[in-house]
């Protein structure tokens, strides 16, 4: 079974508070036996000092004494022992009615004044404590005391007792504290999974911290998934729109190809249809990769420093074949100084693009598109594209370039294919750079399409 956070925790404090415990046990009994040797010493010298020194000069052949004699001698007085304690009298040279131990004679020597140490008579140990007296000569120049000593199972015992209730008591502490803290950790964990809705943690402390950088990037990620899945139901509408557009250029061009391949001789208007189904698709799939581009967002757009007349000049250049061979004539004028802006080359260039290749395919053998560039004031430019074809109805004018809308005026849109794709980007383009796209009928019919925006700003030299 895997231990939570509260029982690897209340483990832990019981292998750090036992071995604490019994290190303070080990002191506890270290300092308490000599604690009671040092008091033994001191009552031992004392008692001689002022009552037992004659009587133990007088009559050394009486001693030691059994018991003890009316002294308060460390836990003699607490009765520990049945056979009591000896008090031996040693001269100056440890001679005596009994052998003197030879260590605590060594520890005398070495300048203590007090030696004790454990012995074993084969019963229970025997406490042993040599005290030299403040005389240095006489039969009592030194005391040696004998008594039994506390068994150190006993001592043990004792300081033990109070570690292990320490021990448990820290326990149940570490238990019982922690359980706040598991809840909202479980809490988090459940919700970062999914199981619950995760509620932002507003304490102060790291878990407080840790919540919250969870629910941040919770909400990072939602808003990311939603971004995303916004942008897949845009790319699957836009693939279903655009498949017919795309299979029905092909389809045509390949019939007319296989016409061509059996004629004799070449005919000149299916070689035309042939070639228009080319530039419809070559627009076609130009502006799938502009739409790819602009539903990645605007984060993608590499903006630039562009020179709006070459520019124009390009897209003038790109459709006049296309005007040609549909018997349109197509002009253009850009103004003799400069015109700069700052913005994406590609897709401005694929906007203006689709306003001119609209107006061209949607005017009639004869008539003409004008694609004019203007400053307009010191800060911004206007791009016209204006052409004397059918126009569109007042009702159409609003929903021009949405996404899929041709409008309902068949005098504009009769044998023209498309799904509206390219107005859409057009207007998607200015929207994303900032710029307005604006459609209108001229006073004398046609239709027009102004693009207008700011220019980039001078910067001044030398910076």
């Amino acid at each position: 079974m895997t231990l939570g956070i509260r029982g690897r925790l209340a483990l832990r404090v019981v292998l750090l508070v036992v071995p604490f415990g019994v290190l303070v046990a080990w002191l506890v009994v270290t300092l308490r036996e000599r604690a009671d040797i040092e008091s033994t010493a001191a009552a031992v010298e004392q008692r001689m000092d002022e009552v037992a020194r004659t009587s133990c000069e007088e009559h050394p052949e009486s001693w030691p004494r059994r018991g003890h004699n009316g002294l308060r001698l460390g836990r003699a007085a607490r009765g520990l022992g049945r056979a009591g304690w000896d008090l031996v009298p040693f001269d100056a040279r440890y001679t005596g009615r009994t052998p003197f131990p030879m260590d605590l004679a060594a520890t005398l020597d070495a300048g203590e004044k007090v030696a004790s140490h454990r012995v074993h008579d084969g019963r229970r140990p025997m406490d042993e404590i040599a005290v030299r007296m403040t005389w240095r000569d006489g039969p009592c120049a030194v005391m040696l005391v004998r008594r039994p000593a506390e068994r150190g199972s006993v001592a043990w015992t004792r300081a033990l007792l109070v570690t292990v209730p320490v021990a448990a008591a820290a326990s149940l502490v570490v238990l019982f504290a922690v359980g706040p803290l598991v809840g909202r950790i479980r809490k988090l964990t459940s919700a970062v999974e999914g199981r619950t809705t995760l509620a932002e943690d507003r304490s102060s402390d790291e878990l407080g911290e840790l919540s919250r950088a969870f629910a941040e990037s919770r909400r990072a990620l939602d808003a990311r998934l939603r971004e995303l899945e916004l942008r897949d139901d845009a790319l699957r509408t836009y693939v279903a729109s655009t498949t017919h557009d795309v299979m029905l250029p092909i389809t045509v061009l390949a019939g007319h190809l296989v016409e061509l391949e059996r004629a004799t001789i070449a005919d000149p208007k299916l070689l035309a249809k042939a070639i228009a189904e080319t530039d419809y698709l070559a627009a076609l799939v130009a502006n799938m990769g502009a739409a790819a581009k602009l539903d990645a967002g605007a984060p993608h757009l590499a903006r630039h420093a562009t020179d709006l007349c070459g520019l124009v000049a390009r897209v003038y250049e790109r459709h006049a074949p296309l005007a040609r061979r549909r018997g349109v004539e197509l002009a253009h004028a850009v103004p003799d100084a400069p015109l700069v802006a700052h913005a994406d080359p590609t897709l401005l260039e694929q906007a203006v693009s689709n306003l001119v290749h609209n107006a061209v395919r949607y005017v009639q053998p004869g008539g003409h598109v004008a694609l004019l560039l203007e400053r307009d004031g010191a800060a911004r430019f206007v791009i016209r594209v204006l052409d004397d074809g059918p126009g569109v109805s007042d009702a159409d004018l609003a929903r021009l370039g949405e996404r899929g809308f041709r409008g309902g005026d068949e005098s504009r849109t009769r044998g023209v294919p498309g799904s509206g794709l390219g107005l859409a980007i057009a207007r998607d383009v200015a929207a994303r750079h900032g710029y307005a796209l604006a459609f209108s009928k001229p006073e004398g019919g046609g239709f027009l399409a102004t693009l207008s925006g700011s220019l980039r700003e001078e910067r001044s030299k030398g910076t």
